[in-house]
Formats: C-alpha cells, structure tokens, sequence
C-alpha cells in the first residue's frame, strides 16, 4: 500500500515513473522433433502417451503428426496405431493403407482399430475380429458382433 501512495504522489508532483529495462533478448531456439516441453523427446524417448498427445496436437496445427504415431504405432502402442489410422483415413488413404495399421491397432490392444479392421473383412474373420475388439471393451465392435453389449 505505501509503495502506491509514493507512486501517486510522484504523479501528483508531475514526475513520472522510471523506465523499465529492456527485455533481455533470447535467440528462439525450438528444439528438435517437435520436443517443446519436453513431449517431443519424450515421444523419442519412447513415451507413447507425448507420442498421443504430440501426434494429436500436430494434427491439430496441421502439421505433421505421422512423426509421431507412425514411430509409436510401430513400437506396438495401440491406440497411437488407431489414431494413425483414423488420421490416415481422414486425409483419403483407402482401406489397403488403413487396414494394417488398424490390424495393428487391435492386436496391440485397441478395441476400436479391431472395429475398423473389420470394415475391410468378410464372413467369419470379420466376426473373430469383432469378438476381439469386443473382449477389449470396444462396444460398437459387441455390437457389430451381434453380442450382448457387456457392462465391464
């Protein structure tokens, strides 16, 4: 309260404030990989939760997400698989490009790739596919299925 009182004061008597130094200059340095914060690395660093959530934000930006996903996908991650293939998609690459990666998805634990790897099957592989998406919480892949849709 008093440093406010002097500084009124000194406008009242017509002086003013003093200049404030200037900025120091930093040189904008970004790191390699997309790695603000750390993620970036972190994605390198095989963290596949950054590798998400950078493969997601660079979409988001659009830019290049597949340096994320594509990398963590391969490293068995499956829903960096699923994400990759829902990007994939979204871009116009056709079932012949979408489907491993969503194979890949699902036999990585994603429920949700073992749905869209269906799509590209038929007959009693494409049920086997259903039921394990199923298995692995996926409830449009239950339903797809024809089973009763659970309550985990």
């Amino acid at each position: 309260m008093g440093t406010l009182l002097v500084g009124l004061a000194l406008l009242a008597c017509g002086a003013t404030a003093p200049e404030a130094p200037p900025a120091p200059q930093v040189e904008d340095e970004q790191p390699e990989n997309g790695a603000e914060d750390g993620f970036g690395e972190s994605c390198v660093a095989n963290n596949e939760g950054a590798c998400v959530y950078w493969g997601r934000t660079a979409r988001s930006l659009g830019e290049d997400y597949e340096q994320y996903l594509k990398p963590s996908c391969e490293r068995g991650h499956g829903y960096s698989c699923l994400l990759y293939g829902e990007y994939r998609k979204e871009d116009g690459a056709d079932a012949s490009v979408t489907a491993p990666i969503y194979q890949r998805a699902c036999e990585n634990g994603a429920g949700d790739g073992c749905l869209r790897w269906a799509d590209s099957l038929e007959g009693e592989e494409r049920q086997k596919v259903l039921e394990k998406g199923c298995a692995l919480q996926s409830v449009w892949s239950c339903k797809n299925a024809g089973l009763p849709t659970p309550t985990w």
